[in-house]
């Protein structure tokens, strides 16, 4: 999640966040049951990654400040286009034919390459030429976004 918060006389708070949609979509697998059984059709969920305007974020720090490092608001309009153009995540709503995938499915830490929301943070943070990971503690992630391979499916709305 990025957030701006302003000190003006009217206070500002915009924010961005990539959250995951793990119910919605999914991808048919075929499997035997038995060896010597026809074919079965399954389904397996697919996370998806989605950028939402809002926060639910509990802990917060200032990266960017107009007293510290200048223009915040400038700062504020280019992390917003970058929010607003991110190639790793489908904006919200998601429509019915997923934009970005395959570099929108949301990747585990173990998943190579591990794009996430941690990711997305340090992306967004490193467009104004900070450093996200100054909140410390463990945040899995890839440190930079990176395309994820074709997986041989594409995701479908499951209704």
């Amino acid at each position: 999640m990025i957030t701006l918060v302003s000190s003006d006389p009217f206070p500002l708070s915009e924010s961005y966040q990539l959250e995951v949609d793990s119910s919605d979509f999914w991808h048919a697998v075929w499997s035997r049951p038995k060896p010597t059984a026809p074919p079965e059709r399954g389904f397996v969920k697919d996370r998806i990654s989605y950028i939402i305007k809002g926060s639910t974020a509990k802990r917060k720090i200032a990266i960017y400040s107009d007293k510290t490092t200048g223009n915040a608001k400038a700062a504020w309009d280019k992390i917003k286009s970058a929010a607003e153009s991110y190639a790793y995540a489908e904006q919200y709503p998601i429509g019915e034919v997923l934009q970005h995938w395959p570099n929108s499915s949301y990747r585990l830490p173990w998943q190579t390459p591990a794009n996430n929301s941690n990711t997305f943070v340090r992306e967004m943070a490193r467009v104004v030429g900070r450093d996200a990971d100054v909140i410390g503690g463990n945040h899995p992630g890839a440190l930079f976004a990176q395309p994820v391979p074709y997986p041989g499916y594409t995701p479908f709305r499951r209704h």
